[in-house]
């Protein structure tokens, strides 16, 4: 599941990046890395380096924190994303998926601090893409942890005023923000990304038990089965 989602991701985005050189080992782990076969893309990417020490491929570390992530390595994935947005800090990205490591570590103010980032750079080159609105729904989970409702509600506000009503968490994210502009949430719900890569397809929101309610809020949240559609990504 994992690599399937981070296979999706890659191929969302617009690579900004020079051109990397005909070599065979960057062509080959490229092509095992879409194939899902991560062990031997590892293998020939760090051969890659090795001959390109000075290299300029962004997607090269792009590609292996994207196997580190999928290993639960959040930490070391968070510094290859870090080198890929060095190398081209066009690419929002990268910055998003620093974001994401930081809030599977459940550090919650860099989280929002790269969320900011890679949301400015987002809008600064009017990026659509379904991938690219992801952060302004990890950013609101990022204030439930916190505990901030208001500026959880508000970021889920603005992610669902940017994607299509077809999303398939569309009613249950729009529950969320009407039980909690409406008071009904006293205690904490839990927004879990449920997948290393942090993306919005593993979203999970449930209640806490801690609040008295909680059997009967959980019961208003609609549960919908996620299935695939176009209309998901908007372009």
């Amino acid at each position: 599941m994992i690599r399937a989602i981070l296979l999706i991701i890659t191929a969302a985005i617009g690579f900004c990046a020079v051109a990397a050189p005909p070599d065979p080992d960057f062509l080959e782990a490229e092509k095992a890395y879409f194939q899902n076969r991560f062990g031997i893309a590892r293998r020939l990417m760090d051969a890659y380096l090795q001959k390109y020490p000075n290299t300029i491929n962004d997607r090269a570390f792009f590609y292996l924190g994207n196997m580190c992530a999928a290993e639960s390595n959040y930490a070391q994935a968070m510094k290859y994303y870090r080198v890929a947005s060095e190398l081209n800090g066009d690419e929002p990205a990268y910055i998003i998926d620093s974001a994401n490591m930081h809030y599977e570590m459940r550090s919650f103010t860099n989280a929002l601090i790269n969320y900011r980032r890679g949301i400015a750079l987002v809008e600064s080159l009017g990026k659509t893409n379904f991938f690219y609105l992801t952060p302004y729904l990890h950013i609101g989970h990022t204030y439930m942890q916190l505990s901030d409702y208001t500026n959880a509600a508000n970021w889920y506000e603005t992610f669902l005023t940017k994607i299509t009503t077809n999303y398939y968490q569309y009613e249950r994210i729009r529950t969320v923000i009407d039980l909690i502009r409406s008071g009904k949430i006293p205690m904490p719900i839990t927004a879990t990304n449920t997948t290393a890569g942090g993306n919005a397809f593993g979203l999970d929101i449930s209640v806490t038990n801690i609040n008295p309610d909680a059997k009967k809020i959980e019961s208003e949240l609609p549960k919908k089965k996620y299935v695939p559609k176009d209309e998901d990504i908007v372009e």
